[in-house]
């Protein structure tokens, strides 16, 4: 255990010397350009680029070349990847160079951003293509979920840079503010994600020991989970944060000083504003998609481990759909998650007439659509032929030999509209939906009964709404942890704690009565937040004209009552009108 004693030490040395040797930061700069020619020079984007045949042999029959897009995108992901893990090492050897002057690193993270925002725009076009070209389950993508998309992730790579020129020119008292308040927040969030891996571990252990998930499927399926814990723990996190910090300070009347020294409560204030209003827009940007798809991805695990094989996860099962425009009624057992590796299985597919009467009827143990043709193939059944509500003729599907040499029946069907997507949309649970697939199942005739639609457009609402709570809850909470007198600030801290409580009673219950379509679903996922928002506003007027919080014990509130009794004036008589006069 020698070396872990001298770990500190030999840290401290590596420290000092990236301080201490000049232009080392010119010559990591240079040295990352030449690996990256080298790779270049060594065919480093050779594995990523797609088959292509160069002689008429071996062009297979019905070859299309890919564009040139995706060609250009297959030879610089690579080395955007490079050239990013690189740039990350020069960035840190900057940081460490002028550390503590934060302005120096305003071009340095503009660069680096742009890099990770121009290599993930570029793969986010790749997806997208490969998705309308080559999606197994024919969902339609709504272009202005998708142009939405882009947008949170353009301005998720665009605050850093914002947010350290910021930081570079606060003041001496919004830096002690900013210290004071980020310790406890950083801890809290630690805990509170630590405690909630921890809780959901200990609850699904049992499930994934059953199932032979192995330690590095856990790991990763919980580092995927992180925007969704992020998203749970963080409202939490920040009013704790602010109500330590802040009772802290007025304990040892510093907030008092910073009054006497000229300053106002909102410029006190300010900081931690700014903190909470960059946590909400990270939390709406990681609520846009990556944090609903990241719990249904654990959840998938589960299945997927629990049936002890991941190509027979089932994304919905015992799916029912019916087609009124083109008279067929599907019934659909199991739908893969994997739509292409797997199949759908134990599928019938019934067609009838403008009278409801039986025509003919295809029953096969699986089946798979082709998004290219768009044909359906099933396979390992029958095709019935019925009139007058009974069978006339069963036939087995034909034998098809693949190119494989494996030889199994299986019929195709070409010109149907269904599409997987449209079978099981109608199965499917908003819950762990992001925007886009919340987007896509909004859509006219998708096949979302009407009853459902109301909790699809209140979960889409709510990926921008939920994420906000944490700047409502600071706005609140930041007057009712000052205190002025030496009263303490335990009321106020009762009174922050019943605001965040009842915020989660408002948002259950506007929630409640969107689904029982009393209200528009955009007006009930941010009443809650306007309510909250008024009562901030209105203690924080009062708080800035050096008023405490009134005593909420029901000896205080008896004794304000006797006194609004008492000062209420008596009726007074003609009378003694007239004698006044």
């Amino acid at each position: 255990m020698r070396w872990l004693q001298a770990l500190p030490t030999t840290l401290l040395h590596i420290w000092r010397w990236l301080r201490r040797t000049p232009h080392l930061t010119e010559f990591a700069i240079i040295a990352a350009v030449i690996v990256v020619f080298i790779c270049q020079a060594l065919g480093y984007h050779q594995d990523e680029m797609p088959f292509i045949p160069n002689s008429g042999d071996s062009i297979p029959l019905g070859w299309v070349d890919p564009p040139d897009w995706m060609l250009f995108f297959n030879y610089v992901r690579p080395y955007l990847q490079l050239c990013f893990m690189l740039g990350t090492i020069v960035f840190l050897i900057h940081w460490i160079r002028v550390w503590p002057n934060l302005g120096a690193l305003v071009w340095p993270t503009v660069i680096i951003c742009s890099l990770l925002a121009f290599k993930a725009l570029l793969g986010e076009a790749y997806d997208h293509w490969d998705h309308e070209n080559y999606s197994y389950m024919g969902e339609p993508r709504s272009p202005i979920a998708y142009a939405g998309k882009v947008v949170m992730m353009i301005i998720l790579l665009a605050t850093p840079p914002l947010m350290v020129w910021w930081l570079s020119r606060r003041t001496i008292l919004e830096t002690y503010t900013l210290k004071t308040f980020l310790q406890p927040l950083i801890f809290c969030f630690i805990g509170f994600s630590s405690l909630w891996i921890l809780m959901d571990l200990i609850d699904a252990l049992k499930d994934y020991q059953q199932a032979g998930t192995s330690t590095a499927d856990i790991a990763w399926a919980y580092i995927k989970m992180l925007p969704f814990i992020y998203v749970s723990v963080a409202p939490a996190s920040l009013l704790l944060a602010v109500l330590y910090s802040l009772t802290r300070m007025s304990r040892s009347n510093e907030i008092i000083a910073m009054l006497t020294a000229g300053r106002s409560l909102g410029q006190i204030l300010r900081p931690l504003y700014v903190v909470a209003a960059y946590a909400s827009l990270i939390g709406m940007v990681a609520n846009y998609h990556w944090a609903p798809r990241g719990e249904g991805q654990r959840l998938a695990l589960l299945k997927d481990k629990s049936d002890k094989k991941s190509r027979r996860a089932a994304l919905a099962t015992s799916v029912l759909h019916r087609n009124e425009q083109t008279g067929r009624t599907w019934y659909v057992a199991s739908v893969p998650s994997d739509a292409l590796g797997d199949k759908l299985r134990d599928v019938s597919v019934r067609q009838t007439d403008e009278k409801g009467r039986m025509l003919h009827g295809w029953y096969a143990t699986s089946a798979r659509w082709w998004p290219g043709p768009r044909v359906w193939s099933f396979y390992g059944g029958v095709e019935v032929l019925y009139e007058k509500k009974e069978a006339k003729d069963i036939q087995q599907f034909p034998l098809v030999t693949r190119t494989t040499g494996v030889t199994s029946s299986r019929l195709d069907m070409e010109g149907w509209t269904e599409t997987p997507w449209s079978i099981i949309s109608s199965a499917l649970a908003p819950d762990n939906m992001g925007v886009p697939e919340l987007a896509t199942c909004l859509q006219p005739d998708n096949g979302v009964p009407r009853e459902k639609l109301g909790a699809f457009e209140l979960q889409l609402y709510q990926r921008f709404s939920v994420p906000w709570q944490c700047l409502f809850i600071v706005m609140t909470t930041a007057p009712l942890g000052i205190a002025y007198s030496r009263r303490g600030s335990i009321g106020g801290i009762a009174v922050a704690v019943f605001f965040f409580f009842g915020l989660l009673f408002m948002d259950n219950l506007f929630s409640s009565m969107v689904k029982g379509e009393h209200i528009p679903a955009w007006l009930g996922v941010w009443m809650p937040h306007l309510i909250l928002g008024v009562i901030a506003v209105v203690l924080f007027l009062e708080k800035s004209q050096n008023k405490n919080m009134p005593e909420l014990t029901p000896s205080a509130i008896f004794a304000k009552l006797k006194s609004l009794i008492q000062r209420t004036p008596e009726p007074v008589s003609g009378n003694a009108k007239r004698r006044s006069r």
